[in-house]
């Protein structure tokens, strides 16, 4: 398997820079067809559970059989089970406070054949994010 590149909107100090002089730029559609063509891809994902916003990142694999992993920081891995259906994709509010610019984020709620998931995704990603949830299930079905 390729590893896995970052999406778009999932930039760290090393990506900006690399940015400023000229020699990565990513765009969300060279993401999309990326990750069609077999590219695994990350997304930045701050995750609502409980108690808290939980920091981690969405692996978005597209294949034979599609995977999506949400891991934290931490190490916890969870794999989402599709059929994944998104319910909102929305702007955070003002009291919608997560560890991170809120400006960048959209909100995205969803849930997979298990569980309800209420996500931050950078907003230029989100797109991304929806077109493999929707590809996953379409594949699926075929299947």
């Amino acid at each position: 398997m390729t590893k896995p590149r970052r999406a778009a909107g999932t930039r760290y100090f090393t990506d900006v820079l690399l940015s400023l002089v000229f020699l990565r730029h990513r765009t969300p559609k060279k993401d999309a067809s990326s990750l069609l063509n077999g590219q695994p891809l990350v997304v930045a994902t701050i995750r609502h559970t409980p108690t808290k916003w939980e920091r981690g990142h969405l692996d978005l694999v597209l294949g034979d059989h599609p995977m999506f992993d949400w891991t934290s920081r931490t190490g916890e891995a969870i794999r989402l089970s599709p059929p994944i259906e998104i319910d909102d994709v929305r702007k955070l509010r003002r009291d919608e406070r997560i560890p991170a610019p809120g400006y960048k984020f959209a909100l995205v709620e969803f849930r997979d054949a298990r569980d309800r998931w209420r996500s931050a995704i950078p907003t230029v990603d989100v797109p991304l994010v929806q077109r493999a949830f929707e590809e996953a299930t379409k594949r699926r079905s075929e299947m």
